[in-house]
C-alpha cells in the first residue's frame, strides 16, 4: 500500500514538473520571440563546425549573409537573397509549430496515462 502511495506521489510530482515546464516554455517563448522581432540584426541559424569555428546565417535588415566565425575572425562566405531568407524564416516557424504540437501530444498522452492509472488505483481501493 505504501509503495502504491509513493508511486502516485511520484507521478503527481512528474505531472506538476511537466506542467510547469509547459507553462514556462509557452510564456517565455512568446516573449523571447517578441524581443527578437524588432531587431535589425538576427542570427537565424548557427552550426558548430569544430571546437572554435562555426557557420552562421545572419540577417541584417533585409540582407542575408552566410558567415564563417572563429575565435579570431569572421569571414563572409556568401550573400543570401531576400527570398532565401524568407524561406529559412518560414521553415524555422514551421519547425517551431511542429515541435509545439509534438510537445502538446506528449503532454496529452501523459495526462491520459495518469488518468488511467488513477482509475486503476481507485478501482483497487473500491474492491
Amino acid at each position: 500500500m505504501e509503495l502504491a502511495f509513493l508511486i502516485i506521489k511520484l507521478i503527481f510530482a512528474f505531472l506538476v514538473v511537466f506542467s510547469l515546464m509547459y507553462l514556462v516554455f509557452k510564456l517565455s517563448g512568446d516573449k523571447f520571440n517578441k524581443l527578437n522581432e524588432g531587431k535589425y540584426i538576427k542570427i537565424l541559424e548557427r552550426t558548430q563546425i569544430s571546437k572554435d569555428s562555426s557557420i552562421a546565417v545572419v540577417k541584417v535588415g533585409k540582407k542575408g549573409y552566410v558567415l564563417s566565425t572563429t575565435s579570431n575572425k569572421v569571414e563572409k562566405l556568401d550573400d543570401l537573397t531576400e527570398e532565401e531568407i524568407n524561406l529559412l524564416e518560414e521553415g524555422k516557424k514551421e519547425e517551431k509549430e511542429r515541435l509545439n504540437q509534438q510537445y502538446d501530444l506528449i503532454l496529452d498522452k501523459f495526462k491520459c496515462n495518469i488518468n488511467r492509472f488513477k482509475k486503476k488505483i481507485t478501482k483497487r481501493k473500491i474492491v
